[in-house]
């Protein structure tokens, strides 16, 4: 720092000091000894981290415009009951310092000051007739804000986390933003006239007991989110210019969102005695809404063409939600878990341009439909995992979530609603379903299919349909038989049947599936025989065929050069296999390109 000394007009100063540089053992400068580093052509100076408790004696700062010492062990600006005034300081920023008390009266041009997270317990505002923008938020000792005049340019004010009980709004006519968020002692706001300028207000978490709108005709920002003191507030019809509006956690028992055209997020969650919404007209801008935990019964999402957040968690009695086709084609992110037949429900669009869309369900019985509690139906939840790329916007969460959201009434639209989905590459249902979709052939688009419903006994024919399918998984299904016209599934490459444990036969046509690379018949416990002509497959290269009732391979398979087998250790050795590669105690797989020995020859020889 010593270099400054010889810079006689030095204007702009930026220092960043951390704990080490102050408290490391190289630091030796005291604060007499700084003098010499700070002219007073100074008009900019920035000094994070400032490690003294004032300002040098000799330092006049009478040309310093902006003073910035964040995160500093500054106390006050000057030491030994020293008082300067600073003429020409405009911005003044002393945030998370050791500041205990400030006197405005030795910065009388003041326009902004920040005090952010510092000690003091008051402060008097009647020297600063500039002012137009003051952060005292966190600054939890602070219980008073003294106002003697008016402060006709004060535009912007936080006070969130203080212990401030009431403000007066007639004293500062021209103030646009008032942050009294997390205030818990607050409980009056006065506000007698109209306050035209005024754009947001923000009372998180205070104990006010009242608000009137009308007297905020500008009003574009409210935040009453858990003032759970409120018991009237009064909203006009028309809120032209509001953009954000927070009431969560109020006891609203049915709200108006009137004529508010530019809403852009409306929170309503945890308002649990929240019956009915009113939305009469369309609000073309809103993007987000949040109904969770409401009691809301139905909700039209018609009106709300720009949507892209939509949280409805746990809103137990939402029977009907409207979604006509499209109006949801700006949605990047939904939750509906916990709503009736959705236990679960998961949507978020994401940028991925060779992504396809995947469609996940688990479907589970249950034995209560909170809104037909005495009926004998068949009674489902589901968690719904829905994934979709952009730019695609294909209509389909409006399908998924207006198909009903009654859990006695879900496996009556079920097969109609998946089969009906458009541009669907994979689907994966599992659970209690007790019979696949009937009309699958419908998802022509389908790639990747997984159906572990264990209740499932056969499938419908026209699955042979999917002509792209290139992966089906039908784990654990009691399945007899498979489709016999399984071959037309021409694209399909991985068939995955493990613990099938009532099917009996793979069917002849599977050899003419010319791209099947992988099939797994482990645990197919009743299946005794390959098709003979297995050779055919001349893309096959892994069967799993573990645990299954198979004995012995067909003489064709030995035509596929590269394919490995896994099976039980014995078998392979007893089909003539001696190069093994041990996987368990009892498993093993193998290649056929390796050598065969004649089986008999094998069981008394060694193996490689």
């Amino acid at each position: 720092m010593k270099g400054f000394r010889k810079m006689k007009g030095l204007r702009f100063l930026d220092v960043y000091s951390t704990e080490d540089d102050v408290y490391g053992e190289d630091f030796t400068l005291e604060t007499d000894q700084i003098d010499q580093y700070l002219p007073n052509t100074l008009r900019y100076l920035r000094w994070h981290g400032y490690p003294f408790q004032c300002l040098p004696k000799t330092f006049q700062a009478n040309m310093l415009v902006y003073l910035q010492m964040d995160y500093s062990n500054i106390s006050q600006l000057w030491g030994g009951g020293e008082r300067k005034v600073l003429n020409k300081l405009r911005f003044l920023n002393l945030s998370s310092s050791d500041l205990i008390t400030f006197d405005l009266g030795m910065t009388p041009k003041l326009k902004s000051l920040n005090l952010e997270y510092c000690m003091v317990s008051n402060l008097d505002l009647g020297k600063t007739p500039s002012l137009e923008d003051l952060d005292l938020s966190c600054c939890s000792d602070l219980v008073e804000l003294h106002m003697p005049v008016e402060c006709s340019k004060l535009k912007h004010l936080s006070l969130s986390f203080s212990m401030v009980s009431s403000f007066n709004l007639v004293l500062t006519p021209n103030l646009e933003t008032l942050d009294l968020d997390h205030c818990e002692n607050f409980v009056e706001l006065h506000m007698p006239f109209e306050c035209p300028k005024l754009k947001s207000l923000r009372l998180r978490n205070s104990k006010v007991s009242n608000l009137n709108l009308g007297l905020t005709p500008n009003l574009e920002t409210l935040n009453l989110a858990d003032c759970k003191n409120v018991v009237e507030f009064h909203m006009p019809y028309e809120c032209p210019k509001l953009k954000f509006l927070n009431l969560s956690g109020l006891e609203l028992s049915n709200f108006n969102l009137g004529l508010t055209p530019n809403i852009s997020k409306l929170d309503l969650s945890g308002c649990n005695n929240l019956v009915e919404l009113h939305m009469l007209v369309g609000f073309p801008h809103l993007k987000h809404l949040n109904l969770s935990g409401s009691k809301v019964s139905n909700l039209n999402l018609g009106l709300t063409p720009q949507l892209e957040e939509l949280i409805l968690e746990k809103c137990f009695f939402l029977q009907e939600i409207l979604a006509p086709i499209g109006c949801l084609k700006n949605l990047f992110h939904l939750k509906l878990s916990g709503c009736n037949s959705f236990a679960e429900f998961l949507f978020d669009k994401w940028y991925h341009y060779r992504g396809i869309l995947k469609l996940k369900l688990i479907v589970e019985s249950t034995y209560i439909c909170p809104l037909h509690p005495n009926n004998n139906l068949p009674k489902f939840h589901v968690k719904c995992e829905y994934d979709e790329p952009l730019p695609l916007s294909s209509g389909n969460v409006e399908k998924l979530i207006s198909s009903g959201l009654c859990a006695c009434t879900f496996l009556e639209s079920f097969s109609a609603t998946i089969c009906g989905l458009q541009h669907l590459g994979e689907l994966t249902l599992t659970g209690s379903i007790p019979e696949a979709p009937k009309d699958l052939w419908q998802l022509e688009g389908l790639e990747k299919l997984t159906l572990c419903m264990k209740e499932i006994k056969h499938l419908p024919d026209n699955i042979c349909m999917l002509k792209h399918l290139k992966y089906l998984n039908l784990k654990s299904l009691l399945l007899e038989q498979l489709p016999k016209d399984l071959c037309r599934l021409e694209s399909l490459e991985v068939l995955d049947l493990t613990e099938c444990i009532s099917l009996q036969d793979i069917p002849n046509s599977i050899c003419s599936m010319k791209c099947l690379k992988s099939l797994n018949l482990s645990f197919c416990i009743r299946v005794k025989n390959l098709p003979g002509e297995l050779g055919r497959l001349e893309c096959l290269k892994k069967l799993n065929i573990e645990g299954s009732g198979i004995g012995r391979l067909p003489n064709s398979i030995f035509q596929l050069k590269d394919l490995c087998i896994i099976w039980s250790r014995l078998r392979l050795l007893s089909n003539g296999f001696t190069c093994l590669h041990e996987i368990s105690r009892y498993t093993a797989l193998s290649y056929v390109h390796q050598q065969r020995y004649d089986p008999i020859e094998v069981l008394s020889g060694n193996r490689c």
